[in-house]
């Protein structure tokens, strides 16, 4: 069964480098989680149905950066 969209956070290098730095036992559990809570959350959302294009997005404007 496949989804429509999906949300979820997206890790940084800092989130992996301190996992990695837990992983291999070069930090406590306690300050991987007292760094990873400082850390600000990345969201990206990912629509994989062309349906959902259709019915709830509308195109507004296109500009050159």
């Amino acid at each position: 069964m496949g989804f429509d969209v999906i949300e979820g956070g997206v890790a940084n290098d800092r989130v992996i480098d301190t996992v990695e730095a837990y992983m291999a036992n070069l930090m406590s559990l306690e300050n991987a989680l007292r760094e990873l809570s400082r850390h600000q959350p990345n969201n990206q959302l990912c629509i994989s149905s062309q349906r959902v294009i259709d019915e709830c997005l509308d195109f507004v404007e296109v500009y050159t950066i």
